[in-house]
């Protein structure tokens, strides 16, 4: 939302924290299963407090395609939450990601009642700084069709870790 409410420039305006837990099994080289639960809006300020925390689980399978003797990583996601379907109710959703470059990850998915598409990018790749490294950069884009007259900007910032 480049702009805000009351006129400002509207980032960090509204926004959530939310938490996601899981675990990868390898199966060969390429292949892998995960799955992982997670929460979110648990912590929520601005508009994003009028929305309920989403409970969910996921299910993803990913694997890499040989294209003119290069591999390309392709995964497949399927999973559901309590309020996924326009944060009301019970509702499923599923993605498909592309590894388009060694450092640059790119999806679409559909989320119980919209198109959502996105790409990944390690902020140490932008930035020439090591505070960067490790930690990731998520653009993309909710409602692409805008069928739910709600298409916003999505940013994210990730830093996974392993317990």
């Amino acid at each position: 939302n480049p702009e805000g409410k009351n006129g400002g420039f509207g980032v960090g305006e509204d926004g959530n924290v939310s938490l996601k837990l899981g675990k990868a099994y390898y199966t060969n080289e390429l292949d892998r299963f995960s799955i992982a639960i997670g929460g979110n809006n648990l912590i929520a300020w601005g508009d994003a407090e009028e929305i309920d925390e989403n409970i969910f689980a996921v299910g993803s399978y990913a694997t890499a395609v040989m294209i003119n003797d290069h591999a390309y990583g392709v995964s497949i996601s399927l999973g559901a939450g309590t309020k996924q379907k326009s944060s009301t109710s019970f509702g499923a959703f599923a993605g498909l990601g592309l590894k388009a470059h060694p450092s640059v990850d790119v999806a679409l998915g559909f989320n119980a009642n919209r198109w959502v598409a996105g790409i990944t990018v390690p902020l140490g790749e932008l930035i020439d700084v090591e505070i960067g490294d490790g930690i990731y950069l998520q653009l993309g884009v909710d409602d692409v069709l805008d069928d739910q007259e709600n298409r916003r900007g999505v940013m994210n910032v990730s830093i996974p870790f392993k317990i």
